[in-house]
């Protein structure tokens, strides 16, 4: 398969990949001499809210859920303090880079979302997983690209039946968030994301597909607020 990709595209291609050199250079530096360092641990704890686009909103717009937060924060003064350990064609760019966040493992395994809305007619109960995911800021805001696993138990009316499904997607997800440092440890965040998965019919089981997006689900929007706070851990790497 032959493909043509922007030159956005291979600046976004290349900027990930140097990010992941980068923070490699640094997680694995323990390896060559160990400094002490303190590294902020950031936890975002806040509302969030749901809407599945189409047909299951005309139904109910909205569904609610917990937004959750736990990264390693790699801020500019850290950066600089072991930029010896980054590989000398990287260095320019790592200059260029204002913060890096990561969730080493198993903090992939705990949801960013937690998803509960009861109701009679349209209950939603689910979480959501940030396996990747890469990102910059302008600023006070910040735009990233993920790829979460998302899963929902959805209960809709078909006439004046209850019905519910179970809906379980790989998923793409871009977001747009504005940031708030109030103090070196107490902070705000208000943003937006948007989920596009592969179409799974409504009522239909995890294991199908539509080719429409008429009466299926391929599109979740979420807003949220986490109030963060950050605590710092001495490490030596």
């Amino acid at each position: 398969m032959i493909y043509y990709e922007s030159i956005e595209g291979v600046l976004m291609r290349k900027m990930m990949w140097s990010l992941v050199v980068i923070l490699s250079s640094l997680l694995s530096a323990h390896v060559q001499a160990k400094t002490p360092v303190t590294i902020p641990i950031e936890i975002g704890v806040g509302p969030s809210t749901q809407t599945f686009f189409g047909t299951l909103a005309e139904q109910q717009s909205r569904h609610y859920g917990l937004k959750l937060d736990l990264a390693a924060v790699i801020d500019k003064a850290i950066i600089k303090k072991f930029k010896k350990k980054i590989p000398k064609k990287y260095r320019k760019l790592s200059k260029k880079i204002g913060e890096v966040r990561f969730r080493p493992w198993p903090l992939p395994l705990i949801p960013t979302t937690i998803m509960i809305s009861p109701s009679d007619t349209n209950p939603n109960y689910g979480a959501i997983w940030d396996t990747f995911g890469v990102g910059t800021s302008l600023g006070p805001i910040s735009l990233n690209i993920n790829l979460p696993l998302v899963y929902s138990y959805i209960g809709y009316m078909e006439g004046t039946q209850n019905r519910s499904m179970h809906l379980l997607r790989p998923s793409l997800s871009a977001g747009a968030a504005l940031n708030l440092q109030f103090t070196k440890q107490l902070g705000l965040t208000v943003g937006w994301r948007s989920y596009f998965m592969p179409p799974q019919p409504i009522g239909g089981s995890i294991s199908e597909f539509s080719s429409e997006t008429d009466n299926s689900v391929w599109h979740m929007g979420q807003g949220y607020l986490t109030l963060n706070f950050r605590i710092f851990k001495d490490m030596k790497i």
